[in-house]
C-alpha cells in the first residue's frame, strides 16, 4: 500500500522535496535525492525524534517532582498542625450555649479582639466537648463561659460580678479580673493536647 503525500505508515514522515511520502533512512525513497539532503533526513529526522523524546521524559519528570513536591508540602503543612481537645464540665444546666475561645498572645488575653479561635457548642448538663484543629504548636490560653440565655454577651451584674458561668484553661484562679495568660497557658505540641475546664458559677 503506498502512503499519502506527506505521510507514512507506521512511523513519523518528513515531506519530500517532489511532494513524496518518504521515510528517514527509507532507500527507495532517498533514491532521488541528494545526499546533502538524504543525511538531513536521516540524521537531522532522527534528532529531532530523539529531541522529542528527551523533552517528552523530561516534562514526565517535571511532572513527578512536581506532584512529589506538592506532596511533601501537604505532608508538611499536616506535621504542623496540632489538635487541641477541650472537655468543659461543671454546667449547672443544659441551657443555651457554651462559648470557648483561644488565646496566643499575653499582652492581649483575654481581649475578645484577639482570639484566635472560638467556638459556640449546645450546652448540656453532663458537659460538652470540642476540638480546636489546625493549631500551630505552641502555648496557648483558653476562656470559656455558659451562655444560658443565649444573648451572645457574657451577663454581668453589680460591680461587674458575672451572671453566667465561666472559666479558664488549668481551672486558672480568678481574683478581682481574668488571670494571667501564664496561668492559663496550655503547651500544645505537635501530637496535640487534650484539657478540661471546670465551669465556675
Amino acid at each position: 500500500m503506498q502512503a499519502p503525500p506527506g505521510r507514512a505508515i507506521g512511523k513519523a514522515s518528513v515531506r519530500g522535496t517532489k511532494g513524496e511520502g518518504t521515510r528517514p533512512g527509507n532507500p527507495a525513497a532517498d533514491a532521488g535525492l541528494p545526499s546533502r539532503t538524504k543525511r538531513f533526513y536521516v540524521h537531522g529526522a532522527s534528532a529531532v525524534f530523539a529531541a522529542a523524546r528527551a523533552w517528552r521524559a523530561g516534562v514526565a519528570v517535571f511532572a513527578i517532582a512536581s506532584a512529589f513536591g506538592c506532596a511533601l508540602l501537604s505532608t508538611a503543612t499536616m506535621a504542623t498542625a496540632a489538635e487541641l481537645r477541650v472537655d468543659v464540665t461543671g454546667l449547672r444546666s443544659g441551657d443555651g450555649e457554651v462559648h470557648l475561645a483561644v488565646f496566643a498572645t499575653p499582652a492581649t488575653f483575654p481581649d475578645s479582639d484577639a482570639i484566635l479561635a472560638e467556638a459556640i457548642v449546645r450546652a448540656k448538663a453532663v458537659g460538652v466537648h470540642w476540638v480546636f484543629s489546625g493549631l500551630k504548636p505552641g502555648t496557648y490560653a483558653l476562656a470559656i463561659y455558659h451562655d444560658e440565655n443565649e444573648n451572645r454577651e457574657f451577663d454581668r451584674g453589680f460591680l461587674g460580678i458575672p451572671l453566667e458561668g465561666f472559666g479558664f484553661s488549668n481551672d486558672a484562679p480568678v481574683f478581682f479580673g481574668p488571670p494571667d495568660f501564664a496561668d492559663a497557658a496550655v503547651a500544645v505540641p505537635g501530637t496535640g493536647a487534650r484539657i478540661t475546664i471546670r465551669m465556675i458559677y
